[in-house]
């Protein structure tokens, strides 16, 4: 075992593996939905890790591609550990943190030879508790590019063994399949490579990095595979992502593009450690600690390469010198200026964001994690340059700088806790790590022919071969999502052309289209003033349907599009009490239909904070109201257990919630 490695070298290592497992547990365990993005983790990476399960059915692979290969990797991943841990949503988190770990080890590897022990210590332990973007970014499996940070550590790592084993074609090889891979996980990993090159000629000049990145190509090519597939299967989406948001490098306007800069300097980047506050103690001065800490490493690294002149060890390595004698002053050159990526990153990095159109979110603080996940990569080079400020320093026999160097990083850790929620909950267990209305949306997207003179065109037959490989309980989850999706592609230009989209759709999917178009009703409804005008005004072509579509669509007005967390259903039964003073009365007897069927699938799911008390005083009503919200509650029951004669039953029964409202009477 390498010395690196080994447990009594390591055991650092080992310590700060577990601070950081302990952390992203209480904060997964104590506050759960705060760390999910459903519409991509479940959608995405949940769906492809479901999809694989016992044979690959429902959409192919390359359906789920979205700009980068980050969340395809994400979603394989999974796969096994579904199989293994069952398919939960905590499970498909354990992807992201695994990343996490990996990046923990190969920044030790990187670290510890070069910059000393004490250096790779303070750098493993900043990152198992901090700062607090980096330690939530672990926790979301959307390819939100935290998996980006193992590739940046592992292509450094082999980038500095490659010039301290005289550059062999072995390693080369390898540094060039890793920069492929990596650029196919996240386009973004391009910018590190430039910074690697442009350091990689400052130590060995022109003519040699030509010759040595010529070396690498093979292993490049190789290594890109999989966004050649992507690109190909695709019809072109990664280019036109990067050509969309990336094409204004070739065509820079400086003016915008120093405004840009300077939002990003000024507004972005003192935030972007997303520091809460904690009990009482302004998250700024978390940010300020560390931010501190960083300028002054970055201070001290810039004072060392001007001590040390450069320039005059560039003269000395480009003349003619014995192959000995060249090797030995590249090395040396080397061991000096290993960290010039460090430096080079953050300029390097403004620079392309200034002439880019990426967009951050600026309107709340702290920034979600999701929004500044484009500056996880940027968060993780300032670690190791403060790693390898504090090596230095301690080398220098300049003891006290360095460990003001250190408690000034390690002041803003304890911040992080500030996101561990005040009790322990189990159930996160039981949330669903994948979901058939969500995958609605990727089919939706196949399958949605789009038209410059009007709605689109629906790809039936494309459609049915997809839901044909499904089993029938997930097809029912995709139909009503796919209602839900036809909703808000009409909703804007005919909103009753949903008698056109049902009479397309087999027969046996008609309710559930129905009522997933209520579903995207209550959505829009969701963003309308109170006021039974404007109900009215929304639900007012309801009363041109067929009457047993219009009432299937007002039933699933009280259907949420899906219930993927607890704070969700909270929300979602507030609504329904909000929405049932407004729901006009010609529709009332469908609506409470429809929130037996709501109530059922909650039950269902058994979560003790969803049951409890669900529903209120709504269950133990009396009269009609109370006969048709029992019966939706009994069809949902029935959904769940693919009892088909009484799911057939019970839907038929209450297509007609009038019946049931006039014999009540």
């Amino acid at each position: 075992m390498p010395r690196l490695l080994s447990l009594r070298f390591a055991w650092p290592l080992a310590a700060a593996s577990l601070v950081y497992l302990a952390l992203r547990a209480a904060l997964l365990l104590t506050n759960f939905d705060a760390h999910c993005h459903p519409p991509y983790e479940l959608a995405l990476a949940g769906n492809i890790g479901h999809a694989a399960q016992g044979g690959w059915k429902g959409l192919d692979l390359q359906d789920y591609y979205d700009n980068c290969g980050g969340h395809l990797a994400c979603g394989l991943l999974a796969a096994p550990l579904f199989a293994l841990l069952g398919e939960s949503y905590l499970v498909l988190k354990l992807v992201p943190i695994g990343f996490g770990l990996a990046t923990l080890v190969l920044t030790w590897l990187v670290l510890a030879p070069r910059s000393g022990r004490m250096s790779a210590v303070l750098v493993v332990f900043l990152f198992a508790l901090g700062p607090p973007t980096l330690a939530r970014l672990a926790l979301f499996a959307l390819g939100s590019h935290f998996e980006a940070l193992a590739w940046i550590a592992l292509l450094y790592w082999i980038w500095l063994r490659w010039h301290e084993t005289e550059l062999g074609q072995t390693r080369a090889t390898v540094l060039g399949v890793c920069a492929g891979l990596a650029v196919s996980f996240y386009f973004g990993v391009l910018l590190w490579l430039a910074v690697l090159a442009m350091s990689h000629v400052a130590i060995r000049g022109w003519r040699r990095s030509l010759g040595d990145g010529l070396r690498c190509v093979p292993g490049a090519f190789a290594g890109c595979a999989p966004l050649v597939w992507t690109a190909i299967v695709s019809g072109g989406r990664p280019q036109g992502f990067a050509a969309a948001n990336l094409g204004s490098l070739l065509r820079p306007d400086w003016l915008l593009a120093s405004q840009r800069a300077g939002v990003l300097v000024r507004d972005v980047l003192p935030h972007s450690g997303g520091f809460p506050d904690l009990g009482g103690v302004p998250g700024e001065w978390g940010q300020y600690s560390f931010h501190a800490a960083v300028a002054l490493s970055a201070g001290c690294l810039l004072i060392g390469f001007w001590m040390r002149g450069p320039k005059r060890e560039t003269k000395a390595a480009s003349g003619a010198q014995p192959a000995s004698v060249a090797a030995g002053t590249n090395l040396t050159r080397f061991q000096r200026l290993y960290c010039l990526p460090l430096l080079l990153y953050f300029p390097t990095f403004v620079l392309v964001f200034a002439c880019s159109q990426f967009r951050f979110d600026l309107r709340a603080r702290p920034y979600d994690p999701v929004t500044l996940r484009y500056l996880g990569s940027q968060l993780y080079v300032f670690l190791l340059v403060l790693g390898v400020a504090y090596g230095q320093l301690a080398r220098t026999m300049r003891p006290k700088l360095a460990g003001s160097l250190a408690a000034l990083a390690l002041l803003g850790t304890p911040f992080t806790l500030g996101f561990v929620g005040p009790s322990l909950s189990l159930e996160a267990l039981h949330h669903q790590g994948w979901s058939g209305h969500m995958l609605s949306r990727v089919m939706f997207r196949r399958c949605m022919r789009t038209s410059a003179q009007g709605p689109g065109r629906w790809n039936a037959p494309l459609a049915e071969r997809i839901l044909a490989s499904l089993p029938e309980r997930e097809r029912l989850d995709v139909h009503e999502g796919l209602g839900f999706h036809f909703w808000w592609h009409l909703q804007a230009s005919s909103p009753g052309r949903i008698a056109e989209v049902v009479a397309m759709i087999p027969k046996e999917a008609q309710i559930e289209i129905a009522r997933g178009y209520g579903s995207g009703l209550r959505t829009n409804l969701a963003w309308t003033p109170e006021g039974q005008q404007a109900w009215d005004a929304k639900l007012a072509f309801l009363d041109n349907l067929p009457a047993n579509l219009a009432r299937q669509v007002a039933s699933g007005m009280a259907l949420a599009f899906e219930y993927p967390l607890t704070t969700n259903v909270r929300q979602g039964l507030e609504l329904d009490a909000r929405f049932e003073a407004h729901v006009p009365r010609r529709w009332r007897a469908a609506w409470t239909y429809g929130r037996g069927l709501a109530y059922a699938r909650l039950l269902v799911r058994g979560l003790p904070a969803q049951v409890h008390g669900l529903g209120g005083a709504s269950l133990r009503r009396g009269g009609w109201r109370s006969v048709l919200l029992w019966l939706g509650v009994a069809e949902g029951l029935a959904q769940a257990s693919l009892d088909a004669s009484l799911q057939d039953a019970l839907s038929s029964h209450g297509s007609d919630p009038r019946r049931v409202e006039r014999q009540g009477r």
